[in-house]
Parts: C-alpha cells; sequence; structure tokens
C-alpha cells in the first residue's frame, strides 16, 4: 500500500512499483493502459536530455512522483464516478417493473410450495400493489414504497386499511428490516390480495382525491 506521506524522492523503480500495486487491485475498469503509458514516460524522462546536457539526478523521481499523484487521483476519481452510477437501492416495492399481477401472483404460490414465507410475504404484497395499478386504482410511480402504496389505496378500499398497514410492515421487516415473515402473516398477505381482487373499489372517493 502506498504510504499517506509521500516521499519527495523515489526511484524510478519504487514509484513504478507504486502505480503497480494500486492498480493490480482490480477495481479500475478496463480500458486506456495507464501503466503502460506512465511506464514510457519515465523511460522517456530518464533518458531525455536538454542541450546535449543529462538532467539532473533529482528530476526524474520529482516528476515521477507527481506523475504517479496525479495518476492515482485519476484513477480514484474514476472509481468514485463508476460508484455513482451504480443505481442506488431503491425503497420500491417491485424489483422488476415487467412483472404483472399474475406473475406475483405465480411467484408466491411457488414460494409457498417451498416454504419461503418471506416471498410468500413480499410477492403477495406486490401481486395486490401491482394489481391495483393494473386496474387503474393507483398511479404507477416508480420508487414507490410499500407504505406509499397503501396509503394511496386506503381511500380506494377503506374496509381493508389496516390489513394494507399491517401488510405494508410485513412487507418493509422483510425486505429492509432482516426481520422473518412467518406463515400466518406471509398466508395474511396472500389472502389480503385475494380479497382485494374480489372487492369492488370505491371510485368516488378516488374521483374526488
Amino acid at each position: 500500500m502506498i504510504p499517506l506521506k509521500i516521499p519527495l524522492d523515489p526511484g524510478n523503480d519504487e514509484a513504478r512499483q507504486w502505480l503497480a500495486d494500486e492498480l493490480a487491485k482490480g477495481r479500475y475498469a478496463p480500458g486506456f493502459d495507464l501503466w503502460a503509458w506512465l511506464d514510457r514516460l519515465l523511460s522517456r524522462l530518464h533518458s531525455t536530455q536538454v542541450g546535449g546536457v543529462s538532467l539532473p539526478g533529482w528530476v526524474v523521481p520529482l516528476v515521477a512522483t507527481v506523475v504517479v499523484v496525479a495518476a492515482l487521483i485519476l484513477v480514484l476519481r474514476a472509481g468514485d464516478s463508476e460508484l455513482r452510477r451504480r443505481p442506488r437501492k431503491a425503497g420500491s416495492f417491485v424489483d422488476d417493473a415487467t412483472l404483472t399481477a399474475a406473475d406475483y401472483r405465480r411467484l408466491s404460490a411457488e414460494a409457498e410450495v417451498a416454504g419461503d414465507w418471506n416471498a410468500v410475504a413480499l410477492q403477495s404484497f406486490r401481486a395486490f400493489a401491482v394489481s391495483a395499478e393494473e386496474r387503474a386504482l393507483l398511479e404507477e410511480r416508480p420508487g414507490r414504497t410499500a407504505h406509499e402504496a397503501v396509503v394511496d389505496l386506503r381511500q380506494v378500499f377503506p374496509e381493508h386499511r389496516e390489513r394494507m398497514d399491517d401488510a405494508a410492515d410485513v412487507f418493509d421487516l422483510v425486505r429492509y428490516g432482516d426481520g422473518a415473515a412467518t406463515r400466518e402473516s406471509a398466508l395474511a398477505v396472500r389472502e389480503l390480495d385475494d380479497e382485494l381482487r374480489r372487492t369492488r373499489p370505491v371510485l368516488a372517493e378516488l374521483a374526488a382525491g
């Protein structure tokens, strides 16, 4: 690892080794061969003469240090930019916007067979929320959280407010709270989805809102 306090008089080989060690960490994207470029630059500096006179011995180490530090700043900034470009974890209750409510119900059924109650709870919640979007009862809005979806659906299914709140709590517990759904809590979300499919929405209140 490169010392935090870089001396001003490293030799060519030492400066090259510092940069090689840093770039060998494997976190820099492929593309421009920075190490090869620096190697060629240092080789040229080492053999450069001005007016037929060789450069003083301190010039090459000093320039090498400056080049190494500048190169590290560039690659570290490139690494930070790459991290900023990575999609961050959103609070949305869905992971794949292409899946339909029927898809989520199928996944929930498969999870029940496997005894994966966490997945049953998550997929069942997604099923009724996406179903509401498909029925035009819930406006499609990327990034909407589970509780935000429930708040928007309270006026549409007023008699199910408490159960929808409970379902959102279970969803957040499993998805973000490192908790686990029980068989009872997972099936309660499944039953809520089944009931909401058969429930007539309160469209008058939806229009008024």
